[in-house]
């Protein structure tokens, strides 16, 4: 399924499951106001695709002194070290007032779609 081309309309049907508790006697979709039945616009938030991302997330870990830059490469990348092992390490780093915050350290980048568009009703 892909959006159509050239219209403000979606491939994607309106049903019941796109009302919201916040406006109980519209009979349609809460965020782009098509009625039930009419297809959602292009624009609608419920329309969603996946994206493939790149995080980058520049901060300090402690390793022996006296590792090269490719000891520790080997170590992060190639030995049996779990890489889940660094949450641990960014939640002490990152964790301010009991809320882990990545904002002032990490970086995004958009790498591609990874699926076609689908309906996220619920």
């Amino acid at each position: 399924m892909s959006i159509l081309p050239n219209t403000s309309l979606s491939i994607f049907t309106v049903t019941e499951n796109a009302k919201r508790p916040g406006s109980p006697n519209f009979h349609g979709c809460f965020y782009c106001r098509q009625a039930i039945g009419e297809k959602h616009l292009v624009s609608c938030v419920l329309i969603k695709k996946k994206v493939k991302v790149r995080m980058t997330v520049e901060f300090e870990m402690v390793e022996p002194a006296n590792w090269s830059k490719d000891e520790m490469d080997f170590y992060w990348n190639d030995s049996s070290w779990c890489a889940n092992n660094v949450l641990e390490i960014l939640n002490e780093q990152f964790n301010t007032e009991g809320s882990p915050c990545l904002c002032n350290a990490a970086k995004f980048e958009y790498l591609g779609d990874a699926s076609e568009p689908y309906s996220e009703e619920r």
